[in-house]
């Protein structure tokens, strides 16, 4: 149950979700290939405001790579996909997730179920991508990208501006299979792993 309760804290704000859900049974790619993590991706850091304020002050979405098929642009998607995260959280505005999210991604459904029915807002929760690495591609031109991420502590607030769910800064790893979609690396699944670092 611990396990369970850490990789629950590290998705805070899914907090209606159930967190190690996979989004498919697709054969992951075998090959190993090392990539880098893009510089320059922006965090914001939010203040705590005390409870009953008004909502915090939305971070400005995190800026999306070119869409660029090879395999380092696989990289750069996942990253951006998993900073984006945050900036969805705290505004709730799905556009950007909609779009990078195949149809087929039941962590990236449930992310947009919650965001649109809970009637919450974030703050925090940021997630830093500490290292990607390109597991490699497929026959079928799947990639399978491994992140080891931090996510900044958070607290949930309810439509009046109450305070309803807080969390601690917190380290965890994910896999992300991606595929191209008109020239454009969309995820398929998104799986928060056990553990991490």
């Amino acid at each position: 149950m611990g396990v369970l309760r850490r990789s629950t804290r590290l998705w805070c704000a899914l907090a209606a979700l159930p967190v190690l859900v996979g989004c498919s049974t697709t054969t992951a790619p075998a090959a190993t290939v090392a990539a880098t993590v893009p510089s320059g991706s922006p965090t914001a850091e939010v203040s705590a405001a005390p409870t009953g304020a008004a909502p915090p002050a939305v971070p400005a979405p995190p800026t999306a790579p070119p869409a660029d098929p090879s395999e380092q642009g696989a990289v750069d998607a996942a990253v951006y996909f998993t900073e984006l995260y945050g900036y969805v959280a705290a505004s709730r505005d799905l556009t950007e997730w909609r779009a990078m999210s195949d149809p087929e991604c039941v962590f990236c459904a449930s992310v947009m179920d919650t965001m649109l029915q809970d009637g919450t807002t974030t703050e925090g929760a940021q997630l830093v991508v500490e290292s990607a690495e390109l597991v490699g591609v497929n026959q079928d031109g799947l990639a399978l990208v491994h992140l080891e991420i931090e996510q900044q502590p958070w607290r949930t607030l309810d439509g009046e501006g109450r305070e309803v769910d807080t969390g601690e800064s917190n380290v965890g790893s994910v896999d992300t299979v991606l595929h191209v979609v008109d020239g454009r690396w969309i995820v398929l699944e998104y799986t928060p792993k056990d553990g991490g670092a």
